[in-house]
């Protein structure tokens, strides 16, 4: 039974023979959607300041999230089916995060295509829409936790020093900053999806090494972090260079929003600063670019993100996405192994 796969090894295979099947749902899944926006015309609107190459993705069919928000919808409701009350309220949350994050993206780039523009929903209400959201997941996801008596010493991966309210407006800060981080992170072909999938089979390795005697928790999301990698790799068929279609806003935030949610719910925050550095480090450059040149006038890269940075420097698409792959996998093998030293090297092989 999966429940009892609690050795590195062991929860990789398991998670592999989930994403799997996911993958190929995901792929047909998509196929449908592209010949759907086509003939609906739903195509990307690229911005004027972007990289001049990039101009020639204008018009490419975008919103291909929307077959992440349909496909989670579906494995929420068949995992919800076996889940006890505070697996129930802790799926509830990362869906919650996951799911309602990609309608305030959805949102946005409805209201691109609408205005045949590249800017959206006022940053405002996006904001205050993804701190609601990501409050009441994380609320969900601690009743959850109160409810199963669930208390898992991670050692100094997670936030348990903390008190309650501190630790409740961390997580919420890790849920919103992860969600914007990915949607920073998606601007070359490949380079979100690929990095959230490897960054998500780490996770849901790490939900079935801290399983044991806490499956009503860690269960929930593993299946969901598993999924989440089929998704991912799926969705790459299509959204590799040259890309055939984009995930736009609500695919990013799909992705970020569920990611840093079922950190939340392992607590392991801080292992999240790790898994994500290609996220933080593409956040960072651009606030380091905005305050540079707010500050001094001066831009400390060519174009931020770092993405478009690279590409201004010479670097091809499919170098840049390649690099950040081997640096994903590296920082997953690191988190993962970071968990199972928290726990004293207590797994098998």
């Amino acid at each position: 039974m999966i429940e009892e796969v609690t050795n590195p090894l062991g929860s990789v295979l398991a998670v592999a023979l989930l994403a799997g099947p996911l993958a190929v749902a995901s792929v047909l899944a998509c196929w449908g959607y592209l010949g759907l926006a086509r003939r609906h015309g739903w195509g990307q609107q690229i911005r004027s300041d972007g990289p001049r190459t990039h101009l020639q993705k204008q018009g490419t069919p975008s919103l291909g999230g929307v077959v992440f928000l349909v496909l989670f919808s579906i494995v929420g409701a068949v995992v919800g089916l076996w889940c006890d009350t505070p697996g129930l309220f802790v799926l509830t949350g990362v869906l919650v995060a996951g799911l309602g994050l990609g309608l305030v993206g959805l949102l946005d780039d409805a209201a691109k295509l609408v205005g045949h523009k590249s800017t959206g929903v006022k940053a405002r209400f996006r904001i205050v829409a993804q701190f609601f959201l990501a409050a009441a997941a994380v609320t969900l996801i601690g009743h959850g936790h109160r409810l199963a008596g669930y208390e898992l010493s991670t050692s100094w991966i997670g936030l348990e020093g903390l008190g309650e309210l501190e630790r409740w407006i961390l997580q919420v800060l890790a849920v919103v900053g992860c969600a914007n981080a990915v949607n920073f992170t998606d601007g070359v072909d490949g380079l979100a999806a690929g990095t959230v999938a490897l960054a998500s089979a780490a996770v849901g390795v790490m939900a079935l090494l801290l399983s044991k005697g806490v499956w009503d928790i860690c269960g929930p999301v593993f299946y969901v972090m598993a999924s989440l990698a089929g998704f991912c790799l799926g969705f790459l068929v299509w959204n590799w260079h040259p890309a055939k279609m984009f995930m736009g806003d609500v695919g990013s935030m799909v992705l970020g929003g569920t990611l840093g949610a079922a950190a939340v719910a392992l607590r392991l925050e801080l292992i999240l600063l790790i898994l994500g550095l290609i996220f933080v480090v593409e956040t960072l450059s651009v606030i380091g670019q905005i305050v540079s040149f707010r500050l001094t006038g001066r831009r400390i890269l060519k174009m931020a993100p770092l993405h478009h940075h690279l590409e201004l420097s010479g670097w091809s698409e499919v170098r840049i996405v390649l690099t950040a792959y081997v640096f994903q996998a590296v920082l997953s093998a690191m988190s993962v192994g970071l968990v199972v030293w928290s726990m004293g090297g207590d797994v098998g092989l």
